[in-house]
């Protein structure tokens, strides 16, 4: 294989401004490469060992490309995995805002009900009030009667029996506003 073989079939890692250690990594790598080589070629000795040495850079390198394959791998899980629950969030999120939707609904259904039961209430409140006229309309049609029988207390001095029929003719009054609120 040629050199420029070589270079098509490993991809171009362009080294930029994140990775400037790179440049300078394959630089020393080169020159330790020529180095060797330089020193091999000058011993034509060494060139029998060639086939040791290539086996032994094969197994360094599978070496680096299983570490490497194993940290991409526990990445690409990790990844997985975030990802995995950023889905399960949403679902829940989602759950979240459809249950908040229907709260709202049911919110707005009850507000609306509250209005249609507001003549309701207030017909409810005039039934109470009449309901408690009506137990005290026997004792109201009483009323006149217990004025002119204090009347005739009064005109004939009898101050005191008055006084208690007064007081009763108050107490009714007061029975009849208490409910009327």
């Amino acid at each position: 294989m040629d050199s420029a073989a070589k270079d098509e079939m490993q991809p171009a890692l362009s080294p930029g401004p994140e990775w400037p250690e790179q440049e300078r990594a394959e630089q020393l790598a080169r020159g330790a490469a020529l180095k060797w080589a330089s020193g091999i070629f000058y011993r034509p000795e060494q060139l029998a060992r060639l086939g040791q040495y290539r086996s032994r850079e094969v197994q360094r390198t599978c070496s680096l490309e299983s570490r490497l394959k194993s940290v991409v791998q526990s990445y690409l899980e990790g990844v997985q995995t975030g990802v995995w629950q950023l889905a399960r969030a949403i679902e829940v999120v989602q759950g979240t805002r459809e249950a908040l939707s229907q709260a709202r609904g049911l919110l707005q259904g009850m507000s609306q009900a509250l209005q249609t039961l507001e003549p309701l209430r207030e017909r409810v409140a005039q039934h109470k009030q009449l309901q408690a006229l009506s137990h005290l309309l026997p004792r109201l049609r009483a009323v006149p009667a217990a004025v002119s029988h204090t009347q005739t207390l009064i005109d004939g001095q009898q101050f005191l029996e008055a006084y208690v029929s007064l007081r009763e003719l108050e107490q009714l009054r007061e029975d009849t506003w208490a409910p009327l609120g």
